[in-house]
């Protein structure tokens, strides 16, 4: 499905209703170390606790973001939002709308400062030490391998951790607050 380019949350949107999708996992393609634990972890909350929205959150390693929402909640934010950096990053205005019923799962909240995501080159050259490292055929590493590998070789965290968190994210902030 193509959608709108400069509108990510419509394309959510108009792929959700062309698909009739009742419930939606975000999870981002400059993320590959995801691991399915977190993102069983937070549709099992989502589910058992009948939520509208359930993500992964606090100072949890950048790269490991996981959200679900229900296809009303994508409606209702895509027809009321009209910030730049809820329309770019999707979930920001769900997850702080006091209209929703929103939970959360914390994992991994000690290394918020870690950087699992492919948004530099420095990222790239991390991630490819970590796959060089732990990836061996027909088996999934997961953050838990990962840690242990960061924490036996110290000098890995330095490769990115000058890096902001949430860089694009904070920037649109700004452009909208100098509007």
């Amino acid at each position: 499905f193509r959608g709108n380019e400069n509108d990510p949350l419509k394309r959510y949107y108009d792929t959700s209703n062309y698909f009739k999708v009742k419930d939606i996992i975000r999870v981002m393609s400059d993320c590959p170390l995801l691991d399915p634990d977190i993102i069983d972890e937070v549709v099992k909350k989502y589910f058992n606790d009948h939520l509208d929205v359930c993500h992964l959150s606090g100072d949890f390693p950048t790269g490991l973001d996981t959200t679900i929402f229900s296809f009303n909640v994508l409606e209702q934010t895509h027809k009321k939002t009209t910030l730049y950096s809820d329309r770019q990053h999707i979930t920001p205005y769900m997850t702080k709308n006091k209209d929703f019923k929103v939970g959360n799962i914390f994992m991994y909240n000690e290394f918020g400062g870690y950087r699992f995501v492919m948004d530099r080159h420095e990222d790239f050259e991390l991630i490819k030490i970590i796959y060089d490292r732990l990836y061996a055929k027909n088996h999934i590493f997961k953050t838990k391998a990962i840690l242990e590998l960061m924490g036996a070789e110290k000098d890995l965290r330095k490769i990115n951790s000058h890096l902001p968190r949430d860089e694009d994210y904070n920037k649109s902030r700004l452009e909208e607050k100098a509007q």
